[in-house]
């Protein structure tokens, strides 16, 4: 160990003895810089400070000071790049969280902090992925929300709400439940408001019946099913047409009628042969009828 940090350890034994009292603990730290400018470990300490007290610009200034004097310590470059992401320096931040997270790899505000950044960058996967590793060392309803942010930009409402509803059985923390039902509701109210703008159109139908599915509001949602059927057949009675016929193999398939609705699919390809969505409806409908 280097002999400035082993010294910092010694000089700040005092103050972690009065880490409750945040004012006294800057103050120390002050005249512990003041004697002694090139204390690595008291910069680092009072930018740690200074950041969790909301001044992330200050806090910089020490945290710089810091990684210049230990030559780019884990420890200290972790916290300079927790000072840049708070001020929204993401590319700076970026090779600071990354190597000090080669170095520190559990580190859940590291990892929520290199997340946000990935989130920003529209690097999903890859924040989706920090934040699992922050949750595995610290299981904070925050984190939980934020995951599910993501999840609803990836997947959408349903399933960010549904890992909402795992978070809560973990946790017990009821914010978690809220912003589930919160969700499970903007969804449903979505689809409500496609079939209240179109009533007959099977496509919007059949949207209703799948959110209100989702949300475990199953004999609602076999009575839109049940309405997306007859729109659907009302619709082909009218206008044969593959995209049609597909639209109610589809409700037939959410209805449990698999056999039926494998019979729609192929005749839809018989008609329109290629045709990417039928393919992939088919195969999906041969896929689960083996299982």
């Amino acid at each position: 160990m280097r002999s400035w940090l082993l010294l910092g350890l010694v000089t700040l034994g005092p103050i972690q003895a009065n880490a409750h009292d945040v004012d006294g603990r800057m103050a120390e730290l002050a005249r512990w810089i003041e004697s002694d400018p090139a204390n690595g470990a008291a910069l680092l300490e009072r930018a740690r400070l200074l950041r969790l007290e909301g001044d992330p610009a200050a806090a910089y200034v020490d945290a710089d000071r810091a990684v210049t004097l230990t030559h780019g310590a884990s420890d200290t470059r972790a916290e300079r790049g927790l000072c840049l992401e708070r001020l929204g320096h993401d590319g700076r931040a970026l090779p600071d969280l990354d190597k000090a997270l080669d170095a520190m790899p559990a580190d859940p505000d590291l990892r929520e902090a290199r997340a946000r950044i990935r989130a920003r960058q529209g690097r999903l996967v890859e924040a989706l992925s920090d934040l699992d590793a922050a949750l595995a060392s610290r299981a904070d309803p925050d984190l939980f929300l934020q995951r599910s942010r993501l999840i609803a930009r990836t997947q959408g409402p349903i399933a960010a709400a549904r890992s909402l509803r795992e978070a809560h059985q973990k946790t017990g923390a009821f914010v978690l439940a809220e912003e589930a039902d919160r969700l499970e509701a903007e969804s449903v109210g979505g689809a409500r408001d496609a079939v209240a703008r179109h009533p007959s159109d099977p496509e919007a139908l059949l949207g209703l019946g799948r959110a209100l599915l989702k949300t475990g509001r199953s004999t609602e949602a076999r009575a839109a099913f049940a309405k997306a059927l007859e729109a659907a057949d009302e619709r082909c009675r009218a206008r044969e047409t593959a995209l049609c016929q597909l639209v109610r193999a589809k409700v037939l398939a959410e209805m449990g009628r698999r056999e039926k609705a494998l019979e729609a699919g192929r005749v839809v390809l018989e008609s329109s042969p290629g045709w990417a969505e039928a393919e992939s409806f088919v195969r999906q409908m041969e896929q689960g009828r083996m299982r």
